[in-house]
């Protein structure tokens, strides 16, 4: 599900801002500016009723600004951020390799903090998942029979 979620979140980011790199392999010098680099946080795991559990899924999405206008670029990328990314398009690859939409989700705790003249947008998403379990418990058949006494017995 994590996997599903960046990969989402890459093709959304990808699809809204089509002249900007996104990067999802660890950061190295010398990036592509201006460019994305989505970084999964702490994940955590809540146990709910009836074999259901709600995964915490933080992720801190970089932002480096191109040279010239950085301020400006980077508030005008968080607000874009905030709309494109309030409802997430989950997509998964189909046999066909090609990317369709499977379902969405609703963002959480969306905050933004610049450090060093890059953007730090964070943002989780709470999916509900079931744990699933191979029935291996099976009952035997049960004869019976259905009838009324009429001896009075």
């Amino acid at each position: 599900m994590i996997d599903l979620i960046v990969k989402s979140i890459t093709k959304t980011l990808s699809d809204k801002f089509t002249n900007i790199s996104i990067i999802n392999e660890d950061l190295q010098q010398n990036l592509p500016l201006p460019c994305f680099y989505v970084c999964v946080l702490n994940t955590s795991k809540k146990e709910l009723l009836n074999d259901r559990f709600m995964l915490n899924v933080p992720l801190d999405i970089h932002y480096f600004a191109s040279e010239k206008n950085k301020k400006s670029e980077i508030n005008k990328i968080s607000m874009e951020l905030i709309k494109t990314l309030k409802i997430l398009d989950l997509y998964k690859l189909n046999d066909s390799d090609v990317l369709e939409k499977v379902g969405s989700l609703k963002s959480f705790n969306i905050s933004t903090e610049i450090v060093d003249n890059v953007l730090h947008f964070f943002i989780e998403f709470k999916p509900i998942l079931n744990i699933l379990k191979v029935d291996d418990n099976k009952m035997d058949k049960i004869d019976h029979t259905v009838g009324v006494d009429n001896n009075g017995s």
